[in-house]
């Protein structure tokens, strides 16, 4: 445990915990005293992908807090630095070097870093390269561990509020900031906060609160699917989020039939995309929803090539570690079918689209006006009546200029 009472104190910082502002003193705490907060989302799916990529299981990349909290911190930190966008990243450590640490962190008395990631990388990173004793410390403020509930209620609190203004959280992956999400409002087992605590302190709106969830839903029904449950990692290494953005959105004006029948094909699309894949899933959907029989072609093509067993098969043997050469050889081909495909179909749905275009456009005109009823008219006022005459003159020109289009 951090004892304030051995380290060197630097300066104050202001903080909101439990409602109450209060200047705190921040101390120069030494480097191997701390550790990235597991139960921070974001650092949970640094967690995964760690495990996955260095063959531990969860349980012993925690047990490395304890045991060799060194080679904890390296293998999180590692995923941090990658996980930031580059010119940012750089930019906070020739300001720390050039500098110091302008911005304190806040960590917990048992080390847990509740906010200041980057900063922890930053100086860990210039004090292995420069091993100056300037880089040698973290400063922060440093609070009680939680004890119960409502204490680790206000600690989400106080780390969602100091994240969201910060550079930092500016630079996370949206994916990151569902996971986030979920994990703090949706997971049973790491529910911290209700949505509503979370609306209020994160600042977001009703509608990316609704976004937000529809995309976790999402993100989960996808993971679940290809065998992966919560390998939230996935989604980021494949550049997956804005092709998560277009079927959430889109998924809300499907029936559930339809999503049901076609939920597996749209997965397997997903998994198989290639280039720009969120331009390519939003002309897929745009294809199901204004050209349904030329979709219908589409899925037929790839049933022909029996696809989704093929996919299937793939994604199976990678979640439990299987792949060989040849699977990689087919996992191209894949990749290839699905490119001939969707290039083949979305060309001929757009031509389909604008050949309709006139029919669609006059449907939709006869439709609007059918609306329009007696006692509407009736109950409009003088002027309005008058620009409505001037309107249906002006409707009654452009009808007679499209019937002299039209052959006899």
């Amino acid at each position: 445990m951090i004892d304030v009472k051995e380290l060197k104190r630097k300066g104050e910082m202001r903080l909101r915990l439990n409602d109450k502002v209060e200047n705190r003193e921040t101390y120069e705490i030494p480097l191997d005293r701390l550790y990235y907060n597991d139960r921070n989302g974001r650092i949970a799916t640094f967690i995964d992908e760690e495990r996955v990529r260095e063959g531990h299981s969860r349980q012993e990349i925690l047990a490395l807090k304890q045991d060799d909290v060194e080679r904890y911190n390296d293998l999180i930190g590692k995923a941090v630095k990658e996980a930031e966008k580059k010119d940012s990243y750089e930019k906070t450590l020739r300001d720390v070097q050039e500098k110091g640490q302008m911005v304190p962190g806040v960590v917990l008395a048992d080390g847990r870093i509740i906010d200041g990631n980057r900063r922890f990388t930053v100086l860990r990173e210039l004090y292995r390269k420069k091993g100056e004793q300037r880089f040698s410390t973290f400063e922060a403020c440093v609070l009680d561990v939680p004890e119960g509930k409502d204490a680790w209620r206000a600690i989400a609190i106080l780390e969602l509020e100091l994240q969201e203004n910060r550079d930092e959280k500016r630079d996370y992956s949206p994916i990151d900031k569902n996971v986030s999400f979920y994990k703090l409002c949706l997971n049973k087992e790491t529910k911290t906060l209700d949505e509503r605590t979370y609306q209020t302190y994160s600042g977001a709106t009703d509608k990316e609160m609704a976004q937000m969830k529809s995309q976790v839903e999402l993100m989960l029904e996808y993971l679940e699917w290809r065998g992966t449950p919560q390998a939230f990692y996935l989604l980021k290494e494949e550049e997956l989020h804005g092709p998560i953005v277009e079927i959430a959105n889109r998924k809300k004006k499907m029936t559930d039939d339809f999503w049901i029948n076609h939920r597996d094909y749209f997965f397997a699309m997903l998994s198989n995309l290639s280039g720009d894949k969120t331009r390519q899933i939003r002309e897929v959907l745009e294809m199901a929803a204004k050209n349904p029989s030329r979709y219908e072609s589409l899925e037929r093509q790839l049933q022909e090539k029996d696809y989704l067993q093929r996919t299937g098969n793939l994604l199976t043997k990678e979640s439990e570690g299987l792949l060989n050469g040849k699977d990689g050889a087919e996992r191209n081909v894949l990749k290839n079918e699905l490119e001939e495909v969707l290039s083949d179909n979305i060309v001929e749905s757009k031509k389909e689209t604008s050949q309709n275009k006139p029919v669609a456009l006059m449907k939709e005109a006869l439709g609007r006006c059918q609306k329009i009823m007696w006692q509407d008219i009736r109950e409009t006022t003088t002027e309005n009546r008058k620009e409505l005459k001037i309107l249906l003159g002006q409707i009654e020109k452009e009808l007679a200029k499209i019937k002299g289009y039209l052959p006899e």
